[in-house]
């Protein structure tokens, strides 16, 4: 899952599967000689405000999974959503090409870094991270379960908190049992 460049970008769609799936085949089709036996992994979502979509590559038994992700910023009002995640992998396709050549990435930027394309302001920004592993992780710590309780605010955690203490039976009057004597 890629993460959003914006901070106030926090609810998400995803980009349908089947776009991301064209997008793999157009990376394969365009650049399967250089690929060797790394796999390219496509992921993107649909901001309020921006559209992210990266690519990266699988590389296996290797934790490090290059990859770049590209933003541009969205309104839904005035911006078509397909032609921005088109103007995206246009941009993915050169960094793409630099990806899968070179074997340095030093010069890669580990920020959000922008520049203009096609009279648009883009981002772009390279990692390392898994983003597989990441999401096999957050299914096991059940992170991406919709049923954990998520808080707008820290007041609303601890009011929430100080329930379930109620229900069941604590209060802040009682004792830690590590702050406790032993003998």
């Amino acid at each position: 899952m890629v993460q959003p460049r914006k901070k106030t970008s926090t609810k998400r769609t995803s980009i349908p599967n089947e776009l991301l799936e064209q997008i793999e085949d157009l990376i394969l089709s365009n650049f399967r000689d250089q690929l060797k036996r790394r796999i390219p992994v496509v992921s993107g979502s649909i901001f309020p405000e921006e559209i992210v979509l990266g690519v990266g590559l699988q590389v296996p038994k290797q934790l490090k999974n290059p990859r770049f992700d590209v933003s541009v910023d969205y309104n839904p009002k005035k911006d078509n959503a397909q032609k921005m995640i088109h103007l995206c992998v246009d941009v993915l396709g050169g960094l793409f090409e630099k990806l899968v050549l070179e074997e340095a990435d030093e010069d890669f930027p580990r920020i959000w870094e922008s520049f203009e394309f096609e009279n648009r302001k883009v981002y772009i920004q390279y990692g390392t991270t898994n983003l597989n592993l990441e999401a096999e992780a957050d299914a096991l710590l059940g992170l991406d379960n919709e049923d954990l309780m998520k808080f707008d605010d820290e007041d609303e955690a601890l009011e929430s908190a100080d329930s379930i203490k109620s229900r069941l039976g604590f209060s802040d009057d009682d004792e830690d049992p590590e702050d406790s004597e032993t003998h």
